[in-house]
């Protein structure tokens, strides 16, 4: 694993590589990667995220970015499943950054490919830079895509929330139309009937804070620390709180929450 990156690739060899992450995430992965990078989700049986990645493809090979933190758990929890569809997976040694946009030219999940590196646009107008060693990872561009709502599954946040507390599924992460995967079934239900009670706010505060801490904010207590990134000021952060949470540190994420599927009871997410 590279030393020090905050975020890895993976790669998977084998013809059933998409066929075999598509049984297994959130995202339909049933067609061809031409130019675009998903993001997919892998939950456990009660529908609670253990990985958060996006997929692509280099020269026909299926690629993984992900939290370097969690990458080991991440394979160790999918790998039986490409075992069984005999895809060899492994960590590589290739630079991978997210860095500001100069312009809003690439949208979350848009792939542009060269002979010399890859580029994929991410949420808060970020950028990934893959096989570029000149092109370092930018703690800022962390910081844009945390206030933009998107977060990644660390080490210390896995298996604590539903994609919706996340709000995985205004993001492109959760396809309601494709067919079974681990978690599948609590997943839908609450998209169809169900609500959440808690789910992801902006945090800024003075002080560090890291994934999986419990912290204080206003008067609510033991709010989760999803996601967060460092700053000479503090930290910026995503932290899981009841709908009602509210301080001077504490803000909603910046787009709309809403059903994606259709359905006969009134939702509120």
């Amino acid at each position: 694993m590279p030393e020090n990156a905050p975020f890895i690739c993976i790669r998977l060899t084998g013809t059933n590589a998409l066929s075999a992450l598509h049984g297994q995430c959130t995202q339909d992965l049933s067609m061809a990667l031409e130019n675009q990078s998903p993001l997919a989700l892998f939950c456990d049986p009660k529908g609670r995220v253990f990985g958060t990645v996006r997929v692509y493809q280099e020269n026909k090979t299926t690629h993984l970015i992900t939290a370097s933190d969690q990458a080991m758990n991440l394979l160790n929890q999918i790998r039986p499943f490409l075992q069984l569809a005999r895809v060899e997976a492994n960590i590589l040694e290739k630079p991978v950054a997210l860095t500001m946009q100069s312009s809003e030219s690439m949208k979350p999940g848009q792939l542009n490919e060269s002979s010399e590196k890859i580029l994929i646009g991410e949420h808060g107008n970020t950028l990934w830079t893959i096989n570029d060693k000149k092109i370092k990872h930018d703690t800022e561009a962390d910081c844009a895509r945390l206030t933009a709502g998107f977060g990644f599954v660390r080490e210390g946040s896995k298996n604590s929330l539903l994609p919706q507390q996340a709000h995985y599924q205004m993001l492109n992460g959760v396809s309601f139309t494709k067919g079974c995967y681990t978690g599948q079934e609590v997943i839908a239900r609450l998209e169809h009937l169900g609500r959440v009670k808690k789910s992801l706010k902006i945090l800024k505060t003075s002080k560090l804070i890291f994934p999986g801490d419990l912290i204080q904010s206003g008067s609510s207590k033991n709010l989760l620390v999803f996601d967060s990134q460092q700053t000479e000021k503090g930290s910026v952060a995503l932290v899981l709180a009841p709908e009602d949470a509210s301080s001077e540190e504490l803000t909603n994420v910046p787009f709309s929450v809403s059903r994606q599927v259709a359905g006969q009871r009134p939702v509120k997410l």
